[in-house]
């Protein structure tokens, strides 16, 4: 099989959701992020490396959430997400590297990063830890089971 034709979000989609360990990462995830949510008000979330925006399937509809934005350099799955979230008009999806994204001074109180962290080269992995750490307003959060470990462990 062609690997874009592969990497097509619907394609991606269905081996997510066949999968029972990646569902249940999902689930762990989601209730995590519910969780968060619950201890906030009018909460501005991202969602970095969105991809299809399963990440925010289990949150988007959080009464807390202020704003919603969410960033992935893949065209297609961005035009994918839109028309997924089309119905929330406090969401913005945007086309972008991540890493350029957060170079410009933006202030969330939860980071969700699923899966996120293996996309960035190896070599700018500390300075993406450090600008999540900026992105985030006084007393953020961000959720990642393979982001916190490492940012942790870097403090």
């Amino acid at each position: 099989m062609d690997v874009f034709q592969y990497l097509a979000p619907g394609n991606y989609e269905m081996e997510e959701w066949s999968r029972p360990d990646e569902m249940a990462l999902f689930g762990a995830f989601w209730e995590r992020a519910q969780a968060e949510l619950d201890t906030m008000e009018d909460a501005a979330i991202a969602d970095l490396c969105c991809g299809t925006g399963m990440s925010l399937l289990g949150v988007i509809s959080h009464p807390n959430i202020k704003t919603v934005t969410g960033v992935d350099i893949d065209a297609r799955n961005i035009a994918f997400v839109r028309q997924r979230f089309g119905l929330f008009d406090n969401a913005t999806f945007h086309v972008a590297d991540v890493i350029d994204f957060l170079k410009v001074d933006r202030e969330y109180d939860l980071l969700l990063l699923s899966s996120a962290y293996h996309h960035i080269p190896h070599a700018m992995q500390p300075a993406f830890a450090e600008q999540l750490l900026r992105a985030l307003k006084p007393g953020g959060r961000r959720y990642s089971p393979k982001i916190l470990f490492r940012i942790s462990m870097r403090r």
